[in-house]
């Protein structure tokens, strides 16, 4: 019986073997195979190297995969979605700054009905202009509605400022990058980027040898050798040198509240001192019991919340402070995050309070791999960031000892 009036005894996470978070290469196929599972269900994802770091415009690469669906010469869109939904199946797109990927999770028992006809279906999409122009017309509201906000600006204007308004990672779309999509660069980019002789492919859920028969053999049917191959080891992250950074900002009428951004960039860094920045950023605004969190939200009441983190950019990491407050609070919390961060510089963590980050950083690492679809998730993080499993079985023992 819970006794409401003890405290309740926590453990610290300081031994954890991580799932088989990696690739092996299976007749020159590169595989992530997660733990088999009983569960039902089947999640298959096909991986791409590039993302936003190889279109041709912005919008493209994200516009591209959302529209694969839009309606071909041989179905209407609502008589494929119709199609997908008689077999219970989940799909989806995702574009990051150095992939792409599609998705499915659906019963293991349709998977030889419904996946031949996907991947023939995703690479006849034709874009049409009808389709295409609801597309642009829901994006521009919903585009319409963010900058209607503090926040959208602030973070905005940071990446634009760090990254330079033309690069990848610094370009944020306006109105008239939607109104410009058209069939022809989606279509190029389908083309080009959608190749599934060069796919990975991350499995998880339930799943046998036959399925991973049928899945090669439908990636080797459909492959039409027009994909280009990308190689973002290449690629460095754009940066603007700012010597003597200027604050900027963005006024919205009728508002009183202000979002406050900082953020610098970070060059690559060894694994080490990325387990020590992660702990240290989790100590100033990283999680609840922060200290940013405690002096601004809890002591001073100067903002809603607050918080900081760290965040790829390609061959570095952006870190950065985020917080809402009211417009008059703005001057008294820059003061106070400035205080914060030099006390960091000027005084050691006590102990009591680095062991709490420690703590509540393993139990976030551990969360992690909770969920029967997780060790894909972190195999495919891995990859982006040319991280290894090595490294990733020894993150405990490396943050115990910071």
């Amino acid at each position: 019986m819970l006794n409401r009036s003890q405290k309740p005894e926590t453990q610290s996470v300081t031994q954890f073997t991580p799932p088989s978070c990696g690739f092996e290469l299976r007749d020159n196929r590169w595989l992530h195979l997660g733990p088999k599972r009983n569960i039902g269900l089947t999640r298959l994802e096909l991986l791409f190297p590039g993302g936003r770091a190889v279109q041709d415009q912005i919008l493209q690469a994200s516009a591209s995969l959302n529209l694969l669906l839009s309606g071909n010469s041989q179905f209407s869109e609502s008589q494929l979605l119709k199609k997908i939904d008689s077999w219970g199946l989940r799909y989806q797109t995702e574009v990051q700054n150095e992939s792409h990927s599609l998705i499915f999770v659906f019963r293991p028992e349709v998977a030889n009905d419904a996946l031949p006809f996907l991947f023939e279906q995703l690479q006849l999409g034709e874009f049409p202009e009808e389709r295409l122009n609801s597309y642009k017309q829901i994006q521009l509201a919903s585009l319409a509605r963010r900058q209607s906000t503090p926040s959208y600006w602030a973070n905005r204007q940071v990446f634009e400022s760090l990254y330079g308004k033309s690069s990848f990672l610094g370009k944020q779309a306006d109105a008239e990058d939607f109104q410009s999509l058209s069939p022809k660069p989606l279509l190029a980019f389908r083309t080009q980027q959608l190749g599934y002789e060069k796919a990975r492919i991350l499995v998880s859920g339930q799943y046998d040898d036959d399925f991973l028969n049928l899945v090669e053999h439908l990636l080797h049917k459909n492959s039409h050798n027009t994909l280009i191959d990308n190689d973002l080891s290449q690629k460095k992250t754009p940066t603007i040198d700012l010597q003597n950074p200027d604050e900027n900002s963005h006024s919205l009428p009728n508002s009183s509240q202000v979002s406050l951004v900082l953020a610098r960039h970070l060059d690559n860094l060894s694994f080490t001192e990325r387990i020590a920045l992660s702990l240290l950023n989790t100590v100033l605004g990283g999680y609840f019991g922060s200290r940013l969190m405690q002096d601004l939200r809890e002591s001073k009441g100067l903002t809603y919340g607050i918080g900081s983190r760290i965040s790829p950019a390609l061959s570095g990491y952006t870190w950065s402070i985020s917080s809402e407050m009211k417009a008059e609070s703005r001057e008294l919390a820059k003061a106070a995050i400035q205080e914060n961060m030099q006390a960091l510089i000027n005084k050691a963590i006590p102990e009591e309070e680095l062991n709490r980050a420690k703590a509540y950083f393993a139990g976030a690492f551990r969360a992690q791999f909770d969920g029967p679809f997780a060790s894909a998730a972190r195999a495919k993080q891995l990859w982006v960031s040319g991280q290894d499993e090595v490294e990733l079985g020894q993150t405990l023992e490396t943050l115990w000892s910071c």
